[in-house]
């Protein structure tokens, strides 16, 4: 797991010498070990992974903001 923090897939917060995982991260780290060990892909291979999985998020905001957009020029009689 310091394998991720390492590579800035996840962040550990060390509070009094303890390392804690954030709760809202154990998704992640759950996605990340199934990839991992399931399918032996690398740490390399985790961070592009990562990378694609934002990406592909952010063009799914991009795609909805613009559905919303279309969709009030059609009710408005605009286009």
């Amino acid at each position: 797991m310091e394998d991720l923090d390492d590579d800035g897939l996840i962040k550990i917060e060390n509070v009094d010498g303890e390392k804690y995982l954030l709760k809202s991260q154990l998704d992640q780290v759950e996605r990340y070990a199934r990839l991992h060990y399931d399918l032996s892909i690398n740490m390399e291979g985790l961070d592009a992974i990562h990378n694609l999985l934002d990406r592909i998020e952010d063009m799914q905001s991009e795609i909805d903001k613009l559905r919303r957009r279309l969709k009030y020029y059609e009710q408005n009689n605009i286009l």
